[in-house]
């Protein structure tokens, strides 16, 4: 099969292929989000939801949406919405098909729905829209789509769904789930799950308080440049749980997480570590905190 072209740009013919219709927010609205709207020779608006994974657009009485047009061929196109970007495929229509092409007059139609893209299959007009569901429904749509992601491995929607549990957001507070998706991710890297992992076992947030475990997963979030990770790992080494005391290291830490720390509060927090560890150290463990930090920061620090 030939390569998929993207229909980003106005005045796209859909070649005899296929095309991903990488306009719409996917990552927003998932699968079971989009509906078309379309109105035939009656004039009565129709709306077909696209919750299917395969929906067949023709003339013909035997497809999912039926276009009493002329220009529409037998068998004209088609619409996939899996789990990636929704796909359109044009099936060597006679007369093709456009996507948001800015020359054609669009027919009046009532619609109280955010329009996506409009397409025109040969002369007919048909709009892609979001689906008429509530904002529960919606977010519910979304936490299923994030799950079902987060299950195939990955990592942004584990941590997603992580912070989910965490907060409750669309689902239950749930410390231990929110564990088990940070672990996953965490597993596999990813330096803000980590941060989160570690803040668990500090606090023990759905698992049993473990400074030493809480110091590990600090440790690596914070040398990937984790500000929230530097924090913590400073936060461990200043209260001397599940590591040895060391003015240096803990105001190299400190100072990195102060120099990308946004919040407020947070940062006011640190500041005071700062000018706490600063009345316990000697020169030289500020002098040598000063430079880690320097070295660090020239090396390895990320956002």
């Amino acid at each position: 099969m030939e390569a998929k072209a993207r229909a980003n740009a106005a005045d796209f013919t859909v070649p005899d292929g296929e095309c991903f219709l990488d306009s719409i927010p996917q990552r927003e609205y998932p699968r079971g989000m989009f509906t078309l709207l379309f109105q035939n020779s009656d004039g009565i608006p129709r709306e077909h939801p696209l919750n299917g994974e395969r929906t067949t657009i023709c003339r013909s009485a035997e497809c999912t949406v039926v276009l009493d047009d002329g220009s529409v061929s037998a068998h004209h196109a088609e619409i996939r919405c899996q789990d990636g970007p929704c796909i359109l495929r044009d099936n060597g229509s006679s007369n093709g098909t456009d996507v948001n092409p800015p020359f054609q007059s669009w027919p009046p139609m009532q619609n109280p729905r955010r329009i996506l893209m409009r397409f025109f299959f040969g002369f007919f007009a048909v709009c892609f829209c979001l689906c008429s569901c509530d904002e529960k429904e919606r977010a519910k749509a979304f936490n299923e789509n994030q799950l079902r992601m987060a299950e195939q491995g990955n990592v942004n929607d584990q941590v997603a769904v992580g912070f989910n549990y965490t907060f409750g957001h669309g689902v239950a507070k749930d410390g231990a789930e929110a564990v088990k998706w940070f672990r996953r991710a965490a597993e596999q890297g990813d330096a803000s799950a980590q941060h989160m992992l570690g803040s668990s076992y500090e606090f023990g947030r759905g698992v049993p308080k473990d400074d030493a475990e809480a110091v590990k997963w600090y440790r690596m979030a914070a040398e990937q440049g984790n500000g929230g990770g530097q924090h913590g790992l400073a936060s461990m080494y200043f209260l001397g749980r599940g590591v040895v005391r060391d003015n240096a290291i803990n105001y190299k830490w400190a100072l990195l997480a102060a120099g990308q720390e946004n919040d407020a509060n947070a940062k006011a927090q640190l500041q005071v570590m700062i000018e706490s560890i600063e009345k316990i150290m000697t020169p030289e463990q500020r002098t040598e905190g000063q430079r880690m930090a320097r070295e660090f920061k020239a090396t390895k620090q990320t956002r």
